[in-house]
Parts: structure tokens; sequence; C-alpha cells
């Protein structure tokens, strides 16, 4: 036997020689080597053990052995770039790990930590972000003696710290550095950069030749972290990151839209105190189905909201809607029934809010009612829309639950109205664009409505616009269409046309006009 000297910075070359100690060992029927480790201890000696190579009979062969530089000054080091598509250097499984969504943008190369659910399950107080460094090849790297530092380019929300400290051995108390914190400022249009260095008096029981892993704390000693949106370009421990490598996207925080359909099957849910008093269902018309549960006894109170927190699809809220301040719902309803919205910012109060705008849905369930809430001027109150925060719809504001009980959603979106290729796949159709029509608009009528053989429509002082004429069914298919350059009086033929309800759809450059008309 030989002893094996500690240390990992340089091999031991160990020759055994049997010739004077072959016992009832036969050379020539050799079977195998066994090689015991501590022989009558469990385990072995500092748990870690590495063999370059093993040869019977002689020396190996010159330039077989391991090409790696283990000359003091040359530990491993690490840094992650988040350039995969998986985490291989935080644990994700522990208690911090468990309550937060680490979302990986492959194309921006960048780490988002967001608590999931920080309400029902939030983030602990004092418990951490385990960080376990591996090298290239997935080894954990064990050795710091070259620098105990950390280096991180993050962006924050919020104004946010970030306490960090190395745990050696075990882990235990003992084994670990002091905490050294820095405090990103809030703000996702820049990234930060900061590095924390540990000298040998911030060692505390951390043995640099022992790294077991690092922990980092967001806020430590509060529940979740401000703002909750972190953003991670890269960790480096030991080592200083290459800046070629830092995200090629910028950080300017663009206007967002959005817009929410459904699928058949999914679950949706609605924010507000009395939506536990909604039954809301996603039907096979891929639209949102809301009805009061019991509206006898558990009325819906009037003044409260349906509340939507628009979020993109990395489940990131959406908070900057410049240039967007618009809400554009697609409904309809059993009865005529009034839909308001208003939009909040800030901390949401009074103060951050936009008006009240309200609209009429359609009372009837074969056709959908687009409406179009657009906030300018006056209407915009106190809104702030670079710190958008939710959306309130009220569902008959002025009284309990709302007329009758049966309101179908398509979609609700803010900014433009969407592609209609989202729409339900129904068919039904649009009979009103917006309830706000313009003037111009309401001066457009058709007659005579019921109809028998002829449909005809007149439009004073819009004599010359290129216009399109179509007349739909009930399910969305146009069974008439007519190309004219005049609307001051034109007509269509109905006949053979079987009796039902019809839209007569006319199409120009500023307008779009749907009239719902009756076929005897």
């Amino acid at each position: 036997y030989a002893d094996v000297p500690a240390g990992l910075e340089a091999w031991t070359a160990i020759t055994l020689d049997f010739t004077d100690a072959l016992g009832g060992f036969d050379a020539t029927d050799l079977r195998d080597v066994w090689l015991f480790l501590d022989r009558g201890e469990e385990n072995f000696s500092g748990n870690e053990l590495y063999i370059d190579y093993v040869s019977l009979g002689g020396a190996p062969m010159p330039g077989l052995e391991s090409p790696c530089d283990l000359q003091p000054g040359n530990p491993g080091v690490f840094v992650d770039y988040f350039e995969g598509d998986s985490l291989t250097s935080i644990n994700t499984s522990s208690i911090a790990g468990q309550v937060t969504d680490f979302i990986l943008d492959t194309l921006c190369e960048t780490l988002l930590l967001r608590v999931t659910d920080p309400v029902n399950s939030p983030l602990p107080p004092f418990n951490a972000y385990q960080v376990d460094p591996v090298d290239s090849l997935g080894n954990a790297i064990t050795d710091l003696s070259a620098g105990v530092n950390v280096t991180m380019r993050v962006r924050s929300a919020e104004a946010v710290v970030i306490d960090v400290l190395f745990r050696s051995g075990e882990g235990s108390p003992s084994e670990r550095s002091d905490r050294k914190a820095f405090t990103v400022p809030a703000g996702l249009d820049s990234w930060t950069s900061f590095t924390l260095a540990f000298e040998e008096a911030d060692y505390a029981g951390f043995d640099p030749i022992d790294l077991r892993d690092m922990w980092v704390y967001l806020d430590r000693g509060t529940e979740n972290f401000s703002g909750n949106e972190l953003y991670i370009d890269h960790i480096a421990i030991g080592t200083l990151p290459d800046s070629v490598r830092q995200t090629p996207c910028s950080t300017v925080v663009e206007p967002q839209t959005w817009s929410a359909h459904w699928q058949e099957g999914e679950t949706v849910t609605l924010g507000g105190s009395e939506t536990e008093k909604l039954n809301v269902a996603v039907t096979d018309c891929e639209e949102v189905f809301i009805e009061v549960a019991d509206p006898v006894n558990a009325p819906y109170q009037a003044f409260r909201p349906v509340v939507i927190n628009p979020a993109d699809e990395n489940g990131v809220e959406i908070t900057n809607i410049t240039g967007n301040v618009q809400v554009v719902v697609r409904a309809r309803s059993a009865e005529l029934m009034p839909l308001g919205v208003q939009l909040r910012s800030g901390d949401g109060s009074a103060e951050f809010r936009t008006a009240l705008k309200t609209q009429m849905v359609e009372g009837q369930l074969d056709a959908f009612t687009v409406l179009t809430y657009t906030f300018e001027g006056e209407d915009l109150g106190g809104f702030v829309a670079d710190d958008f925060l939710d959306l309130w719809l009220f569902l008959d504001r002025e009284n309990e639950n709302f007329p009758g009980n049966e309101l179908y959603l398509d979609y609700v979106a803010i900014g433009p109205e969407p592609d209609t290729t989202f729409n339900s796949p129904c068919g039904l159709p649009d009979i009103i664009v917006s309830t706000a029509e313009m003037p111009a608009v309401e001066q457009f009528t058709v007659f005579p409505n019921p109809v028998v053989h002829t449909l005809q429509w007149q439009w004073a002082d819009h004599a010359d616009e290129i216009i399109n004429v179509r007349l739909m069914n009930s399910h969305g298919q146009v069974v008439r269409s007519v190309e004219t350059q005049s609307l001051q009086s034109r007509r269509l033929n109905v006949e053979g046309l079987s009796g039902g309800i019809y839209y007569l759809v006319v199409y120009t450059d500023l307008h779009r006009i749907i009239r719902k008309i009756v076929k005897l």
C-alpha cells in the first residue's frame, strides 16, 4: 500500500513492487486487481479521488498522462451565460426554487426569476437560490483559491437587494462565508453589473478549496422580492465574464399589445372579489361563458369588476401600453347589457385610473357585438400608460348580477382589433363594429326591413365612395354581394333566400357598417 498526500493541485505517481510479496499469487494466472481505499475504514478520506492511469508491469507510454494543468493558481472558474435551453447551475428543487418560475429566453440568452404564486405560495423570507457551479463537462467546481468573488449582470422591475454567501464542506453555518450585498436599482431599461469580492477576512468558516455551492438571496428577510421580476444576463464565479457574450437583445421596453382568446377545455382565471360567484367556462366555440351561479341568494354585486392581468407568452405581466390605450371586446349576451371598461396603473388607486367607459352589448346570442373603448384626452385621467397595472370589466356596474345572466366573450384585447382569423370558429357574425358610431354612419338606412323581394339602402352625402356590400347569413357565409361606386340609393335582390336573420355588411375606405336584416 501507499499513502496519497492531500491536495488536488498535483498528481502523485505510485509504484508498488510485489517481487518479494507474492504470497500465493500465481503471476501466470492473473484473475484481477483489487484497490482498497482506506482499508478498514468506511468511505475514504476526502471522498474525492482522481485516477489518471492504472498500469501493470511498468509505467505507461509517455504522452498519455492527463493534459490538464494542475499547478496552483489555476483552480476551476465558472460562468453561466444562459445560452442553452436548460438550467444546469441553479437548483430548482430547493425551497426557493420550488416556488419560482425560471424562464430561459433562448433568443436573448437571459434568465427570468419570478415567484410563481407570491400570494398563496410566497418565497420564504430567509431562503436563498442555490447556485451549483460546474465546469464545461458538468463536473462540480470545488476550488476557488484563485479568487472568491461573484459577478452578475441583472435588471429588475423594482429595486432589489441581492445577498451572496459561499458554503464549503457540508454547508453548515460554521462552514460559510460572510454575506455580501448589492442593491440593484429599479428599472428594466438598463442592465446593472456588479462584483462582490470576498477577502480572507470575509471567509469566516468558508474553505475556498472545498467549495460546496453559492447562495443568492433576493431581499433577504422579506417574503418574495421587490417587483417579482428579475432578469439575469450572466453569473460568474472566480473570474470575470466575457463582455462579448452579453445578451444581444435591447433593453428598450417597447409598447405592448395583448389579446386573450380561449381554447376549448382551457381553464380561465378571472380576478376580483366577486368572481367566486360566477360560473366561468370555455365553450366549444372557443369563447368564455360567464353566468352568476346563484343570482338570488348570492348575487353578483354592483360596482364589483372582473379583474384581468394581461401577461405575455412567458407569463410576464404587461406594463407598458403606450400608444395602445384602447380596449376591444367581442361579446354576445342573452339580453342588452352595459359592459364597462377601466384601466389602472401604478398602485391602482383612484388617481391612477382612466375614466370608466361603458358601451352596450346587443341582446342576442346569434351574433357578436364588437366594442371599442378608446381612452384619450380627458378619458385618460391619471392613468400612466407605461406603468400599466390591470384591466377592469364591469358587468352592469349599476345593478346586481347582469341582464340575461348569460354573457360570452370571444376575445378581450388591448391595442388594435385582433385578426379575424382568431375569432370563434362557430362563424357567428358581428352585428355592430362599435356602439359609438359616427353621425355619418348613423345616417345609413336600410329598407324595407323585414324584406321579401328587394333590399334597398340610402346614405346621404356619401354618393361617390367605392364600396363593397355583402349579405351574410347567421353562420357568417356570404349569400349575396355587390360592388358599387354609390351608396346614395342602391338595391339588392334577396328573392330565393330562405326566411331568417341576415346581416348587411358595407365596406368603405373609412367605415364598416353592419345592419341586421329579417328576410320573410
